[in-house]
């Protein structure tokens, strides 16, 4: 099983993060994960992604994915997508998510989300919640 892990990670590299290498609370625990890091808001949780560029103020934050270009006429934050609906480009659409609700934070690349066309060009962040 080890030599399995072992060659995956060879084949797709730094793409490829083990669970208990990752930093974010939501994607290595489960159950109550929210509750045991202490976590205020949805930015803070964010702040903890690598693959993230956090600049400004808690009130107006300035999102970007790591690898993504600058945008002349568009915006430059990434595409908000909560349980797989599309809600748009600014942090202010998913600021009133409860983090006791997060289930998992999935940060996608500009290069690797094509499914999401043209408004995905600047990266996707993936929030998935836990049915209650």
């Amino acid at each position: 099983m080890k030599v399995r892990l072992v060659l995956m990670a060879l084949l797709f590299g730094f793409l490829c993060v083990h669970v208990s290498c990752s930093t974010t609370k939501a994607a290595k625990d489960s159950g109550n994960q929210t509750q045991d890091y202490g976590y205020m808001n949805i930015l803070e949780m964010l702040r903890k992604e690598p693959q993230l560029l956090i600049t400004g103020s808690n009130a107006n934050p300035d999102i970007r994915v790591r690898g993504g270009g600058r945008s002349i006429a568009g915006s430059d934050e990434p595409l908000f997508v909560v349980d797989g609906a599309p809600v748009g480009q600014g942090y202010s659409n998913v600021s009133g998510i409860d983090v006791n609700l997060v289930q998992s934070i999935n940060v996608i690349s500009p290069a690797r989300a094509g499914k999401y066309g043209a408004r995905g060009g600047m990266g996707v962040i993936e929030i998935k919640t836990r049915v209650q």
